[in-house]
């Protein structure tokens, strides 16, 4: 499958997914098409279901949510991995400084693994999450690194429309008519003419939309519908 391929194949699952876990599960399988990796997740704030591959859901999902506390010793590969877009902490650490720190020694040694590559996912300066893949064999060829590169910025828009969805579908029917509304620029008495209601319902379900989206502004609510990163 050639690279162009993929990246409409990953479009496709940001689309068509119904769930986090679907998504990442089908976004890690889709890109074993092009990249050789033994171990697979997403590092995010919630909680997300284990990849496609051998490592039982209870460990991968302990790593994933301990992943952020290691973030003083990984400090130096995040850096190098927003700078060139991805990054191999074995590269960047060393071989000897890697098999000292916690998460070669929680999870790496455990699973056999030898090196990990990380890429974060990055949209309008915001990162909406980061990119983990782990070899149990010899380290990521350039050739894996330039590939996972390329795709980067279908990645990136692929995390903010299925955020966006994601954010959609946990509101009601008419709480995204009003968004809906909202994002066409409506004034709160224009969303109240077109739904047929008062400018009060219309204040009250925004301010329930803001909730559950996590906004304060019309501008944030207005960015998180239509990127998933105000």
């Amino acid at each position: 499958m050639a690279t162009a391929d993929v990246a409409q194949a990953l479009a496709a699952i940001a689309e068509q997914a119904e769930s986090p876990a679907s998504y990442e599960r089908r976004t890690l399988a889709c890109l074993q098409s092009r990249i050789e990796f033994d171990v697979g997740f997403f590092v995010r704030s919630s909680a997300v279901g284990p990849g496609p591959l051998d490592v039982d859901g209870e460990t991968l999902e302990a790593t994933r949510r301990a992943f952020p506390a290691y973030g003083r010793e990984m400090l130096p590969v995040v850096r190098e991995a927003s700078r060139h877009g991805v990054a191999v902490d074995q590269e960047v650490l060393g071989t000897a400084a890697l098999h000292k720190s916690r998460v070669y020694r929680d999870f790496m040694a455990p699973q056999r693994g030898r090196c990990t590559l990380i890429a974060p996912l990055a949209l309008h300066g915001r990162t909406l999450g980061m990119l983990v893949l782990g070899r149990r064999q010899a380290g990521f060829r350039r050739s894996a690194q330039t590939e996972l590169r390329a795709l980067l910025p279908t990645l990136r828009l692929c995390d903010a429309v299925h955020a966006a969805t994601a954010l959609m579908a946990g509101l009601s029917s008419r709480e995204q008519e009003v968004l809906q509304y909202l994002c066409l620029g409506y004034t709160n008495a224009e969303i109240a003419r077109a739904c047929g209601t008062s400018i009060n319902t219309v204040r009250n379900q925004l301010q329930s939309v803001y909730r559950r989206l996590g906004a304060t502004t019309r501008a944030e609510a207005v960015a998180l519908a239509l990127g998933g990163a105000p």
